[in-house]
């Protein structure tokens, strides 16, 4: 029986740190595309200057968050996030509208992808 309650609380102290992880995912995610979506406004308006600005304080948020990522998540998807913000730093940097909107977006997705990716259902528990 003693076996049986350890178990239990093992048990829900896995899914509770799933619950944190799922949630703090979402929220990190969130922030950081509002950040990017705010990169691509002031692309498509050909604001450069703020541009650069909001890119650099996205960039920061994802410095902040990618360590903690890298250990709730698959390793190859944050390696792809950073070569995306690297990329875009430095299509950024030539003012490449088009392919800049495109790897902005290429971003999203990607930061999009990972919660809902690491959300806890049956089929990752089991």
């Amino acid at each position: 029986m003693r076996k049986l309650v350890v178990l239990g609380i093992l048990f829900l102290l896995f899914i509770g740190f799933g619950l944190y992880t799922e949630k703090a995912l979402e929220k990190s995610s969130r922030q950081l595309v509002s950040q990017l979506k705010q990169v691509t406004k002031f692309v498509s308006e050909e604001e450069w200057a703020q541009a650069e600005t909001a890119f650099n304080l996205a960039r920061e948020a994802w410095t902040d968050i990618e360590s903690w990522w890298a250990l709730a998540t698959d390793h190859e998807e944050i390696d792809e996030i950073a070569l995306g913000m690297e990329k875009t730093k430095g299509l950024l940097a030539g003012k490449a509208k088009e392919d800049l909107l495109a790897e902005l977006n290429a971003l999203t997705y990607l930061i999009k992808h990972i919660p809902e990716k690491e959300k806890l259902t049956l089929s990752t528990l089991f």
